[in-house]
C-alpha cells in the first residue's frame, strides 16, 4: 500500500495582486490516498471539478483520492485573473531515494491544463470554486510509504 498526498497550496502572488484586490485559497491538496500497485505500474488520474478518478495499469485504489480544492474571489470589475502552476511535471518524494512523478496538471476542468484564465466579472458575485487534478505515475515496484511534494501556484491580474 502506498499513501500519497500532493500539496498544491503554496501561492506566489505578483506585485499586481494588491491592485486587483482578490484572494485565492487552496483548502485541500491533491490527495491520491492509499492504493496498492499489483505489478507493472500504472497511472492514477484525478480529474478536477468532476470527482472522477481513473486508473490504468494494475493499481487497486484502497482509499478515496480527491482533487485539490481552491477558491478565488475578486473585487475588480474589469480585467482577468490568470492562475498558473509552476511545473508540467513534479517528482514527489517518499523518503530516501523513493520518488514518483505527477504530471498533466489541470485547473478547473479535465482539459484545463496548467494555466486557467478567469475574467474578474465572473469572480465578483461569489467565490469561484475550482479544482486541480493530475496524473500520478506509479512504478512497477513502487516502494510503500508516504509521498509528498509542493507545487507553486502563481496568480496574475491583468487590468
Amino acid at each position: 500500500m502506498v499513501q500519497i498526498s500532493l500539496a498544491v497550496a503554496l501561492l506566489m502572488p505578483t506585485a499586481e495582486v494588491a491592485q486587483a484586490q482578490f484572494a485565492v485559497n487552496c483548502s485541500r491538496p491533491i490527495l491520491y490516498d492509499t492504493f496498492a500497485p499489483c505489478g507493472g505500474g500504472g497511472t492514477i488520474t484525478v480529474t478536477p471539478n468532476t470527482g472522477k478518478i481513473s486508473t490504468n495499469g494494475c493499481i487497486v485504489i484502497l482509499g478515496t483520492p480527491k482533487e485539490a480544492r481552491c477558491s478565488a474571489k475578486s473585487f475588480a470589475t474589469t480585467g482577468s485573473i490568470s492562475i498558473q502552476l509552476s511545473a508540467k511535471q513534479l517528482d514527489i518524494k517518499g523518503g530516501g531515494t523513493r520518488t514518483m512523478s505527477v504530471k498533466n496538471f489541470n485547473i478547473g476542468t479535465s482539459a484545463g491544463g496548467p494555466t486557467k484564465v478567469y475574467t474578474s466579472a465572473a469572480l465578483t458575485a461569489d467565490p469561484l470554486l475550482f479544482g486541480v487534478g493530475a496524473d500520478l505515475l506509479v512504478g512497477p515496484a513502487q516502494t510503500n510509504g508516504a509521498y509528498s511534494g509542493n507545487l507553486v501556484m502563481t496568480v496574475i491580474f491583468t487590468p
